[in-house]
């Protein structure tokens, strides 16, 4: 499903201002231009992959996603 999800967005978006609210990592990765918010503040904005390499608390809060992600997921029928 989220794959799917994922394939309508990347068509549908193309040539269009979006101002999207995500908190998966494959959906935020999608984006132009992300801006990591915390305490109600900018923290940082740029590029995913670029806010990976060069924010810690960014990283550090998708790495979180990802393995609490992995984690629910582990002991779920295939």
């Amino acid at each position: 499903t989220e794959a799917a999800v994922l394939a309508n967005l990347r068509s549908s978006l193309a040539d269009t201002t979006v101002l999207m609210v995500a908190s998966r990592p494959s959906t935020i990765a999608l984006a132009d231009e992300v801006v990591y918010m915390a305490g109600g503040a900018i923290m940082a904005r740029g590029r995913h992959r670029a806010l990976m390499e060069s924010e810690t608390d960014y990283r550090l809060l998708v790495e979180a996603f990802e393995t609490d992600r992995e984690s629910s997921t582990a002991g779920a029928p295939a």
